[in-house]
């Protein structure tokens, strides 16, 4: 069986080339915003600007602060499902005091030990022990 190559062309510019684009990208093909590093797949009708991002690192391997702020935010949220699914993995491994999982407030976004648990936070070792 013989081995094909073939050579993908991504469409590149910067971010003002591509927010002044009047050309969408056609249907599954790549662009890539050279300045902020992102990359969109056409749709065939659709402008870059309404196209959806597929998150790529910088070159630090780092996601970007905007996605990384939006993700500790959800993490750190039990009402979002990266927060519920954090908050049940917390309570299912003890740390939350088995049936008396963590409590979250919303208004600090900080989850404590409820009052009442077998547990205690030590603030000098960042740990949790049990009483």
């Amino acid at each position: 069986m013989a081995t094909d190559y073939a050579t993908i062309v991504v469409r590149r510019g910067n971010a003002d080339a591509w927010e002044n684009s009047q050309r969408p990208l056609a249907s599954g093909e790549w662009g890539y915003d050279e300045t902020s590093r992102v990359i969109k797949i056409g749709d065939g009708y659709t402008l870059w600007s309404d196209l959806a991002s597929a998150i790529t690192a910088g070159v630090t391997g780092q996601l970007p602060d905007v996605v990384r702020t939006a993700l500790a935010a959800n993490l750190a949220d039990p009402t979002t499902p990266e927060g519920a699914a954090l908050a049940q993995a917390i309570a299912s491994s003890g740390a939350g005091g088995g049936s008396a999982p963590l409590e979250y407030d919303p208004d600090t976004g900080v989850y404590s030990v409820p009052h009442g648990s077998s547990l205690t936070y030590d603030a000098a070792t960042d740990a949790y022990s049990s009483n």
